[in-house]
């Protein structure tokens, strides 16, 4: 028995040092791609012409476009292969010519990238690398985690990327299911927010699916959808100013809304 355990703990350990290591030379691998010189300026023509959000307005998040064109002219440290970083398949580019965001765990390390094209059937890929699971495990924006436990403020959990880049483009704490999916993981740690937990769940089937999820298994959360557009990303674009008035009234006594009504 004793030996057994002893194999067990070494295969933890050993899966443990592989993920960190895997996480490691994710991070450089997106500091590499993300200082790269035009790069600024790629994101910001993309987030102008598709987006109307004002890159600089985001916090330092290390997004970065993979312009397949520059690629050909550079050549990649040999690491960056690896299957396991899930940025290439053999040669293959998995997110040629796709606005990339990173998704780092609480210390700040990527876990997993994820690449948006607005053009494609599959509008967001997500990368499979050692402990990234987007869609059960992990959220957008975690590398925020000990200031959002640690603060005062609400912390808005919503379905995508892009809505909550907005949110936290106007000093808002926000976090990304990416997805609607809600694991008992995620769960967890949305608890510890308590009442300033505030979720704003997509206008459909599914956002409503996870609204009466979040409200089964945490009473304290407050459950919101927009009824001006899809999603927190679409109202915005209806009616800027009321919504910011509407996501401050949240914290008022009596609470007033135009774009956003309570599940």
């Amino acid at each position: 028995m004793a030996q057994t355990l002893a194999s067990l703990q070494l295969g933890v350990e050993a899966t443990f040092k592989r993920v960190s290591d895997t996480r490691k030379l994710l991070t450089e691998v997106v500091e590499f791609f993300s200082s790269i010189p035009d790069n600024k300026d790629w994101v910001h023509y993309i987030f102008r012409d598709l987006r109307e959000i004002v890159h600089e307005s985001l916090p330092d998040t290390g997004i970065f476009f993979m312009n397949g064109d520059y690629l050909k002219g550079i050549e990649l440290p040999q690491e960056f292969y690896d299957y396991s970083l899930g940025v290439f398949s053999g040669t293959k580019n998995n997110f040629y010519d796709r606005l990339v965001y990173p998704v780092r765990d609480p210390n700040g390390l990527v876990m997993g990238l994820c690449g948006w094209d607005p053009t494609s059937s599959y509008k967001y890929l997500d990368s499979k690398t050692y402990g990234y699971r987007a869609k059960y495990n992990v959220m957008y924006g975690m590398e925020n985690l000990y200031s959002y436990y640690t603060g005062i403020g609400n912390v808005f959990i919503v379905e995508g990327i892009a809505c909550c880049n907005y949110l936290r483009s106007k000093g808002y704490n926000s976090l990304a299911l990416m997805g609607s999916y809600l694991s008992f993981y995620v769960i967890e740690i949305l608890k510890r927010f308590g009442t300033r937990c505030v979720c704003i769940v997509d206008n459909d089937e599914a956002g409503k699916k996870w609204g009466q999820r979040v409200k089964t298994l945490l009473p304290l959360a407050r459950v919101y959808y927009s009824i001006a557009a899809k999603d927190v990303d679409d109202t915005r674009r209806v009616s800027e100013e009321t919504l910011i008035r509407d996501l401050n009234s949240l914290n008022t006594l009596f609470t007033f809304t135009e774009t956003l009504k309570q599940l």
